[in-house]
């Protein structure tokens, strides 16, 4: 093999390494404009639905538009959609729910299991209107 060959073989290992940085998944809980069906779903066309589930823990407001506060009550629960999404979306879900803060919390999903993935919620440090 000659030695460009190897250096052309290397960088296409290195390529596909990148590319595959590129497609990580994502857990997110949608339960607001996200939602199938309404308008800001268009940003997660491309991702995959999982299931329907519910988040405890969180109650549901809206006041223009939907939002979530975290309560620590367990009997306050916020239904929704868990989506598998790749980092370049997420991204653009960061931009889109700017003003929001992203964390990670577990989602009961309708088939029984149990999924950590991230939610947006109302960052009452940010935005003090609720």
């Amino acid at each position: 093999m000659k030695k460009n060959d190897q250096s052309n073989k290397k960088h296409n290992k290195n390529k596909s390494v990148m590319d595959n940085s590129m497609i990580n998944k994502n857990y997110v809980f949608v339960y607001g404009t996200l939602k199938k069906n309404y308008n800001n779903h268009v940003y997660i066309l491309n991702s995959d639905f999982i299931d329907n589930g519910i988040i405890k823990g969180y109650a549901l407001y809206v006041y223009l538009l939907p939002y979530a506060i975290k309560t620590n009550n367990k009997k306050d629960f916020i239904k929704g959609e868990l989506y598998k999404v790749n980092d370049y979306d997420l991204k653009i879900l960061d931009s889109l729910e700017n003003g929001y803060k992203k964390i990670k919390d577990n989602v009961k999903l309708n088939n029984g299991s149990v999924i950590s993935a991230y939610i947006y919620i109302l960052d009452k440090s940010v935005n003090n209107e609720y």
